[in-house]
């Protein structure tokens, strides 16, 4: 059951990850968002920072074009 490989697939895929998964949410623990005032005000200056100049309204239609994209390839791959 997933992973491919057969009966062992699966628990050859978490052997294979595991390490690095374990690894990477040991970071995202380190490295928690906390949602108080100062990281919100923070959060929302480098977004509009990182926005100056741009046409946001051509971003989320791109945005939402790939999406599309997306869920049609992946009911095509069924």
């Amino acid at each position: 059951m997933g992973g491919g490989g057969g009966t062992d697939g699966f628990r050859h895929l978490l052997e294979h990850l595991g390490p690095a998964t374990e690894a990477w949410l040991a970071d995202m623990r380190e490295h928690a968002f906390v949602f108080n005032n100062e990281s919100l005000d923070a959060l929302s200056a480098s977004v509009g920072k990182e926005l100056e100049g741009k046409d946001v309204q051509a971003l989320e239609a791109e945005r939402d074009r790939l999406l599309v994209k997306i869920l049609r390839l992946k009911s095509e791959s069924k």
